[in-house]
Order: C-alpha cells, then sequence, then structure tokens
C-alpha cells in the first residue's frame, strides 16, 4: 500500500488532473450532447444532413455551450484540487482570464478537428452507426461520438500543457 500512496504522491497532479479531466469531458460531452437533444426533440430540426446550415448552427451552439461549461468546471476543479502550488499571488481574475484564452485556443483546435473527423468518419462509414459489442448489448456508435472522444483526448493534453506552463504556474518563491 505504500507503493500505491507513493506512486500517488509523486504523481498527484498528473492524476487529479486527468481525473478532473475525464470528469470535465463528462461534463462538456452531456452539455454537447444535450444541445443536439433538444434540438432535435424540443425544437424539431433536423441534423440527418451535416452539411445543412441547421446542422451547422447547432453544432455551433453545441460547441460553445460544451466549452463553457467545460472551462468553468475546469477552472474550479484545476484552481482548488489540482494545482495547489500555483502561484498565489496572482489575481483569480487574471488567472481565470489567462485560463480562458488558452482554453480559446482549443475551443478552435476541438471545433476544426471534430468537424473534420465527424466528416471523414461518417463518409467511411456510409453515414451508419458503428456497432460495438460489449458481449451483453451492441452499441450503436456514430461518427460524432468517435470523433469527439478522440478530439477530447487531444483536448485534455492541450489544455494540460497550457494551464501548467502559463496558468497556474509555481511560485518563484518558493524554495
Amino acid at each position: 500500500m505504500s507503493k500505491l500512496k507513493e506512486f500517488y504522491k509523486k504523481h498527484r497532479e498528473v492524476i487529479l488532473y486527468l481525473a478532473f479531466g475525464a470528469f470535465t469531458t463528462v461534463v462538456s460531452l452531456a452539455t454537447y450532447y444535450l444541445t443536439f437533444v433538444v434540438s432535435e426533440k424540443v425544437f424539431g430540426f433536423s441534423l440527418a444532413d451535416k452539411k445543412s446550415g441547421v446542422y451547422i448552427a447547432v453544432y455551433s451552439t453545441a460547441q460553445v455551450l460544451q466549452w463553457l461549461s467545460g472551462v468553468i468546471f475546469a477552472f474550479i476543479t484545476n484552481k482548488k484540487w489540482v494545482f495547489t502550488e500555483s502561484d498565489k499571488s496572482i489575481p483569480v481574475i487574471k488567472q481565470l482570464g489567462i485560463f480562458a484564452g488558452g482554453r480559446v485556443a482549443t475551443f478552435f483546435l476541438d471545433y476544426g478537428l471534430t468537424y473534420v473527423g465527424v466528416r471523414l468518419l461518417d463518409k467511411l462509414m456510409n453515414g451508419a452507426d458503428f456497432p460495438f459489442n460489449l458481449g451483453f448489448t451492441v452499441l450503436h456508435i456514430n461518427a460524432e461520438f468517435i470523433s469527439k472522444l478522440i478530439v477530447s483526448v487531444i483536448v485534455v493534453v492541450t489544455n494540460y500543457i497550457l494551464s501548467k506552463v502559463f496558468v497556474f504556474k509555481k511560485s518563484k518563491n518558493v524554495s
């Protein structure tokens, strides 16, 4: 058990970042997909044609709402539990500004890569869902889900680097 504690102590920041990154991804993806569900079920929009103006408008709205929910959740959890040794002399509002700025950059990365991924995967899959057999049930995973999952990993890694280097850097006065 002491080896496990030692490992955690040595890699605490990365472990917590990944855990909260996973939670942030869940919050973001839930917001993203809820936007699509509400758009289809409540407003009655047809989103089958990935090239239509309606799809692009809903997609853009989903991306913005996903980004906002993810940034707020991630900033709070990173500040409070992950980067605990960050410079406390930096005003929170300045940290939030730098944090949000980095997230704007990864928003555009997410936006572009997801859109390209959906279009590519949709074409490769001929618009059909990918059957994924879990042994007890078959999930039908679409291009949207696969693309978001892959891009989310890229975004989490990029955000860690930006947060570590620019937002929650350690105080120079710590010995």
